[in-house]
């Protein structure tokens, strides 16, 4: 096939490509490799339909092949690279960069996802440096200062990151990202006011964007028509950004001290040689506590990341990623205790992690938890983000749950911009 038939059929399936006619696109991708495959451009676009399509695997292929082709394709480095980050392969994503910065060392959006894959790494001054050199090389780089702002905030430097997110929104003015970012960082530096307008500016680009619709209720203080919780994407991406820095912020930062005190309350009901679950372990900050009482660990949390940093501590027997409201999918069915400290804070309605709680629950089980303390008939949504609910909506739901209440005690969970947040410490038993 002569080069110029190839580059029409290209640009047709480009074009499909392009206007979402997927079928068509890849019917001629795959008519032009089969006659050009030295052709990388083709074995790329191949290759990113496939990767757009879910078909991981032969994505891959298709982008080896354009890298590796007669007439080479480096840019399909980057596209082999997402594929590797999806897959959680980063150091495999990170040698593509590398190799792709080696040929083409002014292709800014290479810097920015390598960027991306230092903060994720916690290594936030070469993340910084790579943003500022695609920021050098394409000043007008959205997304590369959306990035900035992300990294400033994990450095908590809340007027660095608006800055940058308002750069990044003088560029590209309907960036959802951008504009829910500065929101959260409005949000978190307490000016609600403004991150209110901009929750509604992403909900008026995007009405299904259900994070930006809980923080809404949040940063209003609207009591009505609250959600039972939130949207697990949220909670994810809450603790998932936080993961590097998770203990140090909470023990040093917030003086969070409600695992021991949890713990020294369940103590007197408790044996040895115990099936514990650590529900909502996080980072496994209560595993030291736990561990000298278990023959068996397990830890469960819906951020990876946070599990990641468990695992690290080497004191659980098991560590399952799992939504606490859906189905749990641990190996162990039957536990002798659950510990759940400040986990409830990020729930509103109750009652269904009860009833999952119950499930695994041996007969005459024990149960640990803490809860933010409301003076509401039931839980509120406070501003935080978080939830509080009352001592009355807890005895109601243990009781209905077929818990028995054997202790409850007010305490101090942390401290939150130097003011105590009040809670209250609960142990329960599972009834035969």
């Amino acid at each position: 096939m002569r080069n110029s038939k190839a580059l029409n059929i290209l640009a047709k399936a480009s074009e499909a490509h392009r206007s979402g006619k997927r079928k068509q696109a890849e019917r001629l991708y795959r008519k032009l490799v089969s006659a050009r495959p030295d052709m990388g451009s083709a074995w790329n676009g191949l290759g990113t339909l496939l990767f757009e399509n879910g078909n991981l695997e032969q994505a891959e292929y298709a982008l080896k092949r354009a890298v590796g082709a007669t007439q080479p394709y480096p840019r399909a480095l980057y596209n082999l690279a997402l594929i590797y980050h999806q897959q959680g392969l980063v150091k495999k994503a990170f040698k593509c960069l590398e190799q792709l910065l080696e040929k083409e060392p002014g292709f800014a959006q290479a810097w920015n996802f390598m960027g991306v894959i230092y903060k994720e790494q916690g290594e936030f001054e070469k993340a910084f440096e790579c943003f500022e050199k695609a920021l050098e090389l394409l000043p007008g780089f959205a997304e590369a200062w959306n990035n900035k702002g992300t990294l400033f905030d994990a450095l908590g430097k809340s007027d660095e990151a608006v800055s940058a997110y308002e750069k990044a929104l003088s560029i590209q003015p309907n960036y959802v990202s951008a504009l829910f970012n500065l929101a959260q960082a409005f949000h978190n530096s307490g000016k609600l006011s403004e991150a209110s307008k901009y929750y509604q500016k992403v909900l008026a680009l995007e009405p299904d964007h259900t994070q930006a619709a809980f923080l809404l209720k949040a940063s209003s203080c609207d009591q009505k028509d609250i959600p039972e919780a939130p949207p697990i994407q949220y909670v994810k991406g809450l603790f998932d950004q936080c993961s590097d820095k998770f203990e140090e912020i909470l023990v040093k930062e917030l003086d969070y001290k409600t695992p021991g005190h949890l713990l020294s309350l369940a103590l007197p009901y408790l044996g040895e040689g115990l099936a514990i679950l650590d529900l909502g372990c996080g980072t496994g900050l209560a595993a030291p506590l736990l561990r000298p009482l278990a023959s068996y660990l397990a830890g469960l949390d819906a951020s990876q990341r946070m599990l990641v940093q468990a695992e690290k501590k080497g004191l659980y027997d098991e560590l399952v990623q799992a939504d606490i409201l859906k189905e749990w999918g641990l190996k162990k069915k039957v536990f002798d205790f659950m510990f759940c400290a400040d986990v409830l804070v990020y729930i509103g309605a109750l009652e269904s992690v009860f009833s999952n709680i119950k499930k695994y629950l041996r007969p005459r089980g024990m149960l640990a938890f803490s809860v933010e303390e409301s003076n509401t008939s039931k839980y509120e949504l406070r501003a935080s983000g978080r939830y509080a609910h009352s001592e009355n909506y807890i005895e109601t739901c243990l009781s209905a749950g077929g818990f028995e209440l054997l202790e409850s005690k007010q305490s101090v969970l942390r401290y939150d911009q130097n003011k105590p947040v009040q809670g209250i410490l609960f142990v329960a038993r599972k009834m035969e």
